[in-house]
C-alpha cells in the first residue's frame, strides 16, 4: 500500500493520523490464500509471534511470549496439488 505524505507532517504524525480513521476488523482465525506468493497463512490468534521455516514447504509461527504454535504458512501450493 502507497501512502502519500500530506502538508509538513511527519511520517509518525501522518501514519497516527491515518490509523485513528480506520476501524479495527477484529481478528479472524481463517485461512488466506495469497496468489502472487502461491501460499496459505493461517493465525489462531492475534499475540505476537516470530516465523520458523520447517521445510520448503511450511512455515511455523511461535508466540514470543510462551514459544506456543499460533500460525503456519505453507508455501508452493500449486505444486503440492499437483503432487
Amino acid at each position: 500500500m502507497s501512502v502519500k505524505m500530506q502538508g509538513n507532517n511527519s511520517e509518525k504524525e501522518y501514519l497516527d493520523e491515518y490509523l485513528e480513521n480506520k476501524k479495527v476488523k477484529g481478528f479472524s482465525p481463517n485461512p488466506h490464500y495469497f496468489e502472487d506468493g502461491d501460499y496459505i497463512s493461517v493465525f489462531f490468534t492475534d499475540e505476537r509471534c516470530y516465523a520458523v521455516q520447517v521445510n520448503d514447504f511450511l512455515t511455523v509461527f511461535r508466540s514470543d511470549v510462551n514459544d506456543s504454535f499460533v500460525g503456519c504458512k505453507i508455501h508452493n501450493i500449486n505444486n503440492l496439488i499437483k503432487k
